[in-house]
């Protein structure tokens, strides 16, 4: 009865822009299995990440989520 999801989310992460955005990638994933927005996601992405890091973390949640 489990489920299996696998994804090569470094992979993913480096095309984001980042290695260290695997994190957000699986985060993506995640969002498949919660009922929440992802308006909700993106603004907790702002709330949380560096300026600096935001465009990369966004791409990285997309790549996740849309994979």
């Amino acid at each position: 009865g489990a489920k299996i999801d696998a994804l090569d989310c470094l992979k993913l992460a480096e095309e984001a822009g980042s290695l260290k955005a695997v994190n957000i990638v699986l985060l993506g994933r995640l969002s498949h299995y919660f009922d929440i927005p992802e308006e909700d996601w993106m603004n907790s992405l702002k709330a949380n990440v560096k300026p600096a890091f935001l465009e990369i973390n966004k791409k990285a949640f997309t790549l996740g989520k849309n994979a």
